[in-house]
């Protein structure tokens, strides 16, 4: 996970929490006591790699020696995001009757805040580049700019993953690959049902 070990991981999430709560950051022993090490020396260790790798910074001249950099477009922490149901070609999508959240990583801080998962169901979405598994990030968001891909219900049934263009009245709906003709229809025929900013393959 974006070269940190799963302690590690949990070290960086503890000092986080911990700055956010208290405005200072832990003290070793409070690490130490927290994760039930035998020794502070175990937490400085921890922290001296965290502060090699980029994920904290030291506090010279200071009894709470850490701090946490500028936040970076990459998070290795990553946030909980609902995933709400299944996709696959040419079906409605499945959605759960309870929603799911999923610990995703390297969450980009330019990305919208209104996102959500689908996840592949099958292999029919292959000529899409997508694979059965795979995530999809989506943005809640029904107006696509030119070119950008969606998740679109045609004639009130069909699913689709295409990029978007529009002229006037009509839309047309083309695959990332040459395989398939483009698809053109009338803007009353489509309900965009969100923007897809990216996927996910973590398996």
């Amino acid at each position: 996970m974006n070269g940190l070990t799963k302690r590690q991981v949990e070290v960086l999430s503890f000092v986080r929490q911990f700055i956010d709560q208290n405005e200072y950051s832990p003290s070793l022993n409070e690490i130490k006591d927290h994760f039930g090490f035998a020794s502070a020396n175990a937490a400085a260790k921890h922290l001296t790699m965290l502060k090699r790798k980029g994920f904290l910074l030291a506090k010279p001249n200071s009894h709470r020696s850490i701090a946490l950099p500028p936040k970076t477009k990459k998070d290795p922490l990553g946030i909980e995001l609902p995933l709400i149901g299944n996709i696959s070609a040419g079906k409605p999508i499945d959605v759960f009757a309870e929603i799911k959240y999923i610990q995703v990583t390297s969450i980009d801080s330019s990305w919208p805040k209104e996102i959500f998962l689908l996840k592949v169901q099958d292999n029919s979405l292959q000529d899409e580049m997508l694979l059965e598994k795979d995530l999809l990030i989506v943005e809640t968001r029904s107006t696509p700019q030119q070119g950008e891909t969606v998740v679109a219900i045609v004639n009130h049934h069909n699913t689709l993953i295409a990029r978007y263009f529009c002229d006037g009245e009509y839309v047309k709906l083309m695959s990332h690959t040459t395989r398939h003709q483009p698809i053109i229809l009338h803007l009353k025929d489509l309900a965009i049902q969100g923007i897809v900013i990216a996927s996910l393959r973590n398996y």
